[in-house]
């Protein structure tokens, strides 16, 4: 196998799936390579002089400041899922967290003073994210609300009506 063939390889994978993919699949060559050649399977790398293609990042769509608040203007009631829901839909507003991260926050994450909630995430790692003020009192209001719930001693911050709120609840 010669470079002219990996790049050829890497043109028809280019042609056939998006340039991420074969990214991917020329990042697994040159491991492989690595390997055949580092093992002494092979004489010369091929994969020396080949480049990966470019990945092109992904423009990923942002709701509109108009649409977020009419998403917040359908939690007028005070309803506990509704109160519940403009806290949720504040939150991921102000930081951007992901759902598995929301879901995963508990009560002792949220630091109402600080205006500031500490994040499981990526990476298992802790990070800490700041909170507006409109968001600080939208999570007051749910916390209050929250403690009338039968289980409202579960760790879960966001809880449904008897148990802790699952993904397809968010």
């Amino acid at each position: 196998v010669s470079a002219t063939h990996i790049r050829a390889f890497i043109v028809d994978q280019l042609k056939r799936n998006s340039d991420a993919t074969a990214h991917l699949r020329s990042r697994s060559l040159v491991r492989f390579f690595k390997f055949l050649f580092d093992e002494e399977e092979i004489p010369k790398n091929p994969m020396v002089r080949v480049e990966a293609p470019r990945v092109t990042p992904k423009v990923i769509p942002v709701l509109s400041i108009d649409l977020i608040k009419r998403l917040i203007a359908t939690c007028s009631s005070k309803r506990i899922e509704d109160v519940r829901d403009e806290a949720i839909i504040r939150v991921l507003a102000d930081s951007g967290i992901r759902k598995s991260e929301l879901l995963a926050l508990t009560v002792d994450d949220v630091d109402l003073e600080k205006r500031e909630m500490r994040v499981f995430g990526k990476g298992r790692k802790y990070r800490t994210v700041a909170l507006s003020s409109k968001t600080a009192i939208s999570l007051d209001r749910y916390l209050r609300a929250r403690r009338k719930l039968d289980v409202h001693a579960l760790p879960n911050l966001w809880l449904a009506r008897h148990k802790p709120l699952a993904p397809s609840g968010v």
